[in-house]
């Protein structure tokens, strides 16, 4: 498995989970992706937590220092939960 975080990698959960709901939005089932975010600590080096919806359920949830990195980590979340299969695996 690729270690990649960033735009372009392999494992991009963050983007594969994007362009899975996209080509599921143009078949028109109704599903639904939304990220949700919230920082705490200090303004200088906060900690971020990013949660992923699908249909209005959480199935993905992580924290770190860097946005990006928690945000990929739930995407990742979410589709194990979902089903939806890895690029990269």
């Amino acid at each position: 498995m690729s270690t990649g975080n960033g735009p372009g990698t392999r494992s991009d959960y963050s983007m594969q989970l994007h362009n899975f709901f996209q080509k599921e939005e143009n078949r028109g089932d109704g599903s639904r992706l939304a990220f949700s975010e919230a920082g705490m600590g200090p303004a200088h080096k906060p900690s971020w937590t990013i949660k992923v919806h699908i249909d209005g359920q959480v199935l993905g949830c992580a924290s770190d220092v860097r946005k990006q990195v928690a945000k990929n980590w739930a995407a990742r979340e979410a589709m194990a939960k979902a089903g939806i299969p890895f690029l990269d695996e």
